[in-house]
């Protein structure tokens, strides 16, 4: 009897704290801004870096504390992108969802991509100073 009430016990913690994920989005460009595509601006996609952002909200007893945004986890990867960033290529987004019944869980977002950065124009070389030797 005492094998069966661990074996019970073991059962309905897994199932108690198991989790759910799911690919929601597979997504060429994705950015929270405009993008300026007029042929002035040129953009360089850094195929060696991965940036992540994470969308997380919270439920408590029964009361979800909110929704995770998918905008918000794309800012976050597009800052971790560094300054020049604009956008994320080859965008992966994953939904998460895990709770404990009538205690604590979560929701979460999390969107993975390379970033796009913004190639800065050169600069304008320093003018010559005018005149003879000294």
């Amino acid at each position: 009897m005492n094998m069966f009430k661990a074996l019970s016990l073991s059962a309905a913690a897994l199932l108690a704290l198991s989790s759910c994920t799911s690919r929601i989005l597979d997504l060429d460009v994705c950015s929270a801004n405009d993008l300026d595509f007029s042929g002035n601006t040129q953009y360089v996609t850094a195929d060696a870096v991965k940036v992540k952002g994470v969308s997380r909200r919270h439920t408590i007893l029964i009361f979800p504390l909110g929704f995770p945004k998918l905008s918000e986890a794309a800012r976050k990867a597009i800052a971790e992108g560094g300054p020049h960033a604009v956008a994320l290529a080859n965008v992966k987004v994953d939904a998460t969802g895990w709770w404990i019944p009538y205690l604590y869980g979560q929701s979460v977002f999390t969107l993975e991509g390379n970033p796009i950065l913004k190639k800065t124009a050169p600069a304008a070389p320093a003018p010559q100073p005018q005149g003879g030797k000294q």
